[in-house]
């Protein structure tokens, strides 16, 4: 009689197991954003953050609801500031709806890329670095009753201006974390039929 019931009861499991893998297999929609030469470097799912601005000129941002039929759907949260009984301000989020968005109408995203601690700071770091040695060397030149314009200090002074010159120029005209339409685009990968 054992010997009956454990082949039907595994039957079962293994007819259970197929039907939830079957019925929860139905992928959703997605977007991507490649660089020109097909590398992917951003994948948007449902569930995830998203921060973009549309071709008109409005930004939008927040969790991934749904994607469906070339569109976005995100949860948009109305926050609202009131005033308590007490007579301060306070904020609350007043309701949450969904808005949807077309993919099509997105003229920059935010996509941020994965960057260790030296590509994401160097810019800070000369920048600080120049600024603090420019300092330190008209302390220096002040305590020891040098010249500013001696020949050594003028040395020392270019290094720092360099420095701090260049830590600039690359945060403002480096690699941004925006997309950009000459390098980028973005794709819209449609899962169901």
């Amino acid at each position: 009689m054992n010997s009956i019931r454990l082949p039907v009861r595994l039957l079962f499991v293994l007819c259970f197991a197929s039907c939830y893998l079957v019925s929860s297999g139905q992928a959703s929609d997605y977007i991507t954003v490649k660089k020109r030469n097909g590398r992917l470097i951003h994948m948007y799912v449902p569930g995830t953050r998203i921060s973009f601005k549309t071709e008109y000129k409005n930004y939008v941002g927040g969790p991934i609801v749904k994607i469906k039929n070339d569109s976005i759907f995100i949860q948009m949260y109305d926050i609202r500031s009131f005033m308590t009984d007490f007579g301060f301000s306070r904020i609350d989020t007043i309701r949450t709806y969904i808005d949807g968005y077309p993919y099509r109408d997105i003229v920059s995203i935010e996509v941020f890329e994965r960057s260790g601690f030296v590509r994401t700071n160097t810019p800070r770091l000369l920048f600080l670095g120049g600024a603090g040695y420019l300092v330190l060397n008209i302390f220096n030149s002040i305590y020891l009753k040098q010249s500013l314009t001696d020949k050594r200090n003028e040395k020392k002074l270019g290094i720092a201006l360099i420095s701090m010159a260049s830590g600039f120029l690359v945060n403002k005209y480096g690699a941004a974390n925006n997309f950009n339409r000459k390098e980028q685009r973005i794709e819209y990968i449609r899962m169901n039929k």
